[in-house]
């Protein structure tokens, strides 16, 4: 994994957390971890918003664990199936994006 794909999962992480007030959004407590909806290796849905979820260890644990089940929309379904390949400019420009999501949330939220 490049450098820049590490620090856009980070964003992404922190977009998601921020996005959904550091809660968890199954039981309601601290939000610890981001979860992506369909797994990070399908890159065309792997940085989009849209693809995750913000959960505490035990609700992720459990997700993981196939105990919590979460509805996947179909239009995600369908973009995630997409081969993507992203160039060097696509990626800056996904952590341009994402850094500014980031401000207008937590500009939002306080």
């Amino acid at each position: 994994m490049s450098r820049i794909e590490k620090q856009l999962d980070l964003l992404w992480q922190r977009a998601i957390k921020a996005r959904d007030n550091h809660k968890c959004q199954l039981c309601y407590t601290a939000g610890t971890d981001g979860h992506h909806l369909i797994i990070r290796r399908h890159k065309a849905t792997r940085w989009l918003i849209e693809n995750g979820i913000c959960v505490c260890r035990e609700c992720h644990r459990f997700i993981h664990d196939g105990k919590i089940k979460l509805r996947i929309s179909d239009e995600l379904i369908i973009l995630s199936r997409q081969i993507t390949k992203f160039s060097t400019d696509d990626l800056h420009a996904i952590k341009d994006s994402l850094n500014e999501y980031i401000k207008k949330v937590e500009a939002k939220n306080g």
